[in-house]
C-alpha cells in the first residue's frame, strides 16, 4: 500500500494576517488536537481494501486561503473528541476523489484519516463548512455504538412506511444537498438516501444552517424529534459537546433539552 508523502508541505513566504505561515497555523492546530495535519504536495493515490482515495497537490496560495477557514471550523470541536473517533490524520488535498468520484470530504474509519478538498471548500465556503461537519459526523457515527452507523431508534422517528433511499454513493448528481421545505422529516433530498446520511445532514445543518433548521423543526415534529435525538447522541458520546456546545437558535432550543 502506497503512503502519502511524509511531512507537511512548506509554505515559504505564505503568511497570514496574524503573522504566521499557513504551515505554522496548521502545525499549532495539530498539536492542540493531538493529530497530524498533512497537506498533499504531490499528486497521490492511496490504495485501500476495495477502494482508493486520490488527491492532487495543493498550491501555496490555496493553503493560505483555506487554512483559516479550516481552523475556524475545526476549533469548534473539543480536543477530547479526537481519540473517541480514532482520528489520527487530517489530509488536505485538491481534487479529492474516492474511486474517481469527486468528494469535498472523505472519512476513513480505518486508518483514521479525514480528507478535505481545499479547492472545493475554498471556492464554495458555505458548502465546504457543511461538508466538513457532515462527513466528520460519519466518524462520530461509526464509533458511538457497538452497531456503528445502525440506529433503529433514529429510523423509527420517520413516518410509517419510510424506506431508505439508494445510499449516498448513488445520490451525487444534481443538487441533492439543497435545503428543502417540502420533505416532511428531512432537511434535504440527500438526507433521504440512507439513515446515516439523514443523521449527518441534521448534524451538519445544526452547525451551519441554524436559522433554517430552526424554522423547519418548529413546524415539523419529525425533524424536531431528530434534532433532539442528535443532541442526545452527541452529548452521550462526548460530554463536552452538551447542550451549551451547539449554536443558539431559540425556536429549537426552547424545545430541545
Amino acid at each position: 500500500m502506497r503512503r502519502i508523502a511524509t511531512a507537511l508541505v512548506l509554505f515559504g513566504s505564505v503568511v497570514s494576517a496574524f503573522g504566521q505561515t499557513a504551515r505554522e497555523r496548521l502545525d499549532r492546530l495539530a498539536k492542540d488536537y493531538g493529530i497530524e495535519i498533512q497537506v498533499i504536495d504531490k499528486d497521490t493515490k492511496i490504495e485501500r481494501d476495495g477502494y482508493n482515495v486520490s488527491a492532487k497537490a495543493v498550491p501555496d496560495a490555496m493553503i493560505e486561503e483555506y487554512a483559516p477557514l479550516f481552523e475556524a471550523e475545526w476549533r469548534k470541536y473539543p480536543a477530547s473528541l479526537m481519540p473517541r473517533v480514532r482520528l489520527k490524520r487530517v489530509v488536505i488535498g485538491r481534487d479529492v476523489r474516492v474511486l474517481d468520484q469527486p468528494r469535498a470530504a472523505v472519512p476513513e474509519f480505518d486508518p483514521g484519516w479525514f480528507w478535505l478538498d481545499a479547492d472545493v471548500n475554498t471556492r464554495r465556503p458555505g458548502y465546504g463548512r457543511h461538508a466538513l461537519h457532515h462527513d466528520f459526523f460519519h466518524m462520530i457515527d461509526q464509533w458511538d455504538s457497538p452497531d456503528g452507523r445502525t440506529d433503529a431508534v433514529w429510523k423509527a422517528l420517520n413516518a410509517p412506511g419510510t424506506a431508505d433511499g439508494p445510499g449516498g454513493w448513488n445520490m451525487q448528481t444534481g443538487n441533492p444537498g439543497a435545503l428543502r421545505v417540502d420533505l416532511p422529516g428531512f432537511i434535504t433530498r440527500y438526507a433521504t438516501a440512507a439513515t446515516e446520511e439523514d443523521k449527518a445532514e441534521v448534524y451538519g445543518h445544526l452547525l451551519t444552517s441554524t436559522a433554517f433548521i430552526s424554522g423547519r423543526a418548529a413546524l415539523d415534529p419529525i425533524l424536531m424529534a431528530k434534532v433532539r435525538r442528535m443532541k442526545e447522541l452527541i452529548a452521550t458520546f462526548e460530554p463536552a459537546m452538551g447542550p451549551g456546545w451547539w449554536p443558539t437558535f431559540p425556536r429549537v432550543d426552547r424545545a430541545v433539552p
